[in-house]
């Protein structure tokens, strides 16, 4: 996995670096600490993740995210969460980004965390988990306030699993193939699930099934249900 490493301070960067050399599948093609060059290095190195600092003075986090996914759009983001504001990662998620890691993470989970990022699994590290919460406060009428438990009862077997498999970072074509269902219903389905929770796009579906533990113990059929 090619990873390009973007942090204000060089020498924490650097280390990033040399944490992930410990893993053979990792490989570090550029070290970034100029913010300008941010997307230069995306457009020349052809990678597969770019590991971005939130903290970079002056830097429009939320702008870079979107010049980042239009010049390299395979790209995954990871935003290394310094604050656990949840506005940050609300933010970052519509301007592009899928994943959020902190620097308090155990060293071995963060590469598996990145490991996973760069896959297009859609995760939160452990230490900014709490602040999830936040999202589904951000209005009267949304998520998060009391009654959650009934917004999830009002879901449907099929999207309780389509919902499952999007906290698993699935696409829409992957999700059809496991369930057997063509990808123009699996696309129906989340258009339904999106508006029962009132969430605006499958980030926040994926985040929310992970806050809310709602598909934690769910078992996918072996058979088409739909």
């Amino acid at each position: 996995m090619r990873v390009i490493i973007a942090h204000r301070n060089a020498a924490t960067g650097h280390g990033l670096a040399l944490l992930l050399a410990k893993y053979g599948d990792f490989e570090v093609v550029a070290e970034v600490s100029d913010p300008l060059q941010i997307v230069n290095s995306v457009t020349a190195e052809g990678s597969d993740l770019l590991l971005l600092d939130s903290e970079f003075p002056g830097l429009d986090l939320d702008e870079a995210i979107r010049e980042v996914k239009r010049v390299g759009k395979e790209i995954a983001v990871a935003v290394i969460a310094g604050s656990e504001d949840w506005s940050l990662l609300d933010s970052s998620m519509r301007a592009g980004a899928t994943s959020f890691v902190s620097m308090k993470t155990d060293p071995e989970q963060l590469a598996l965390s990145l490991r996973l990022a760069g896959d297009g699994h859609v995760l939160v590290s452990t230490p900014l988990v709490a602040s999830l919460s936040d999202l589904f406060r951000s209005d009267d009428n949304g998520p998060g306030k009391e009654g959650d438990s009934q917004q999830a009862h009002d879901l449907s077997q099929r999207e309780l699993e389509i919902l499952h498999l999007v906290a698993q970072g699935y696409t829409n074509s992957e999700i059809g193939e496991t369930l057997v269902i063509a990808e123009n219903t699996v696309k129906v389905h989340m258009r339904n699930l999106l508006g029962k929770l009132q969430l605006r796009n499958r980030q926040q579906a994926a985040a929310y099934a992970l806050q809310s533990g709602i598909v934690r113990n769910l078992t996918l059929p072996s058979t088409n249900l739909s």
